[in-house]
C-alpha cells in the first residue's frame, strides 16, 4: 500500500474490517515465498558443495559428561583497536564477528597444523 494517499487532501483506501495482523503475515508470506523457494533452491544446490564442519578436539565423549558447565570469558579491546580491526575486516568483505572466528577456530581444530 502507498503512502501517498496520507498526504493533506487524500482519502485513504477503504479496508476490509476483517483485515487484520493474520492477514498481514499471510500476505507477506505469500509475496515473499518465491524469493524463499528460490533461496532454498539455492542452498540446497550449494550445500554439497560447502566443506564439512569443523571437528574441534573434545577434553572427553559428550556422553560421558554428568554435568555441563560453560564458561564466559571477556577481554575489552580499545575502541580505537577495535575500530581499526572493523575497519580491516571490512576491507575484506567480512564482518568483525567472521574475521575472529577465523582467527579463532584454526587454533582449535583437531588436526590443524
Amino acid at each position: 500500500m502507498s503512502l501517498t494517499p496520507c498526504w493533506p487532501g487524500e482519502s485513504l483506501p477503504a479496508i476490509d474490517t476483517r483485515y487484520d495482523f493474520r492477514s498481514y503475515l499471510l500476505h507477506q508470506q505469500k509475496i515473499n515465498q518465491p524469493l524463499r523457494d528460490d533461496a532454498r533452491a539455492y542452498w540446497l544446490a550449494k550445500a554439497s558443495t560447502l566443506p564439512p564442519a569443523p571437528v574441534l578436539p573434545l577434553a572427553c565423549e559428550p556422553a560421558t559428561l554428568r554435568e555441563v558447565r560453560n564458561t564466559r570469558r571477556r577481554m575489552i579491546v580499545p575502541a580505537t583497536r577495535w575500530h581499526a580491526f572493523s575497519n580491516r575486516a571490512g576491507e575484506y568483505g567480512v564482518t568483525p564477528t567472521m574475521a575472529l572466528a577465523t582467527c579463532f577456530l584454526p587454533c582449535w581444530l583437531a588436526g590443524a597444523a
